[in-house]
């Protein structure tokens, strides 16, 4: 993952994903106020400058250490659900293995019907146990 500050220039979010060769970005702030701390993180899609996903957390910082831990968790565990459900929502003529992998992942994180769990096997069986 590469960091840069936001402060870098006046530059929007579309040219920064150009001159980075990236499809997201991960946009944030940290507020201080004695010892709690709030950490707001939004994530974009750089091509569109669509805001997908924001999310906010709040918490003590006697052991900064376990609420750094906490923070990137959720991060990441945010961050890959809700790539997974925008690379397979990105139109395509001709989807490849990875394509259906992540189109067969994101039918996986639906709520569970008769529909999308069949979607779900169908894109990706291995990921929901089944085998063609």
């Amino acid at each position: 993952m590469l960091v840069i500050s936001r402060n870098t220039g006046r530059v929007n979010t579309k040219q920064i994903g150009r001159e980075l060769g990236v499809r997201y970005l991960l946009e944030g702030s940290v507020q201080r106020s004695g010892n709690q701390v709030r950490v707001n993180a939004e994530l974009i899609d750089a091509a569109t400058d669509t805001h997908l996903r924001a999310e906010r957390f709040n918490g003590d910082i006697s052991d900064l250490f376990a609420l750094q831990d906490e923070i990137t968790s959720r991060i990441a565990i945010a961050l890959g659900v809700e790539l997974i459900a925008a690379e397979a929502s990105r139109p395509t003529e001709h989807p490849d293995a990875l394509e259906y992998f992540l189109r067969g992942r994101a039918a996986a994180n639906k709520v569970p019907t008769r529909e999308t769990r069949a979607e779900a096997i169908e894109l990706h069986p291995v990921s929901t146990g089944h085998r063609r």
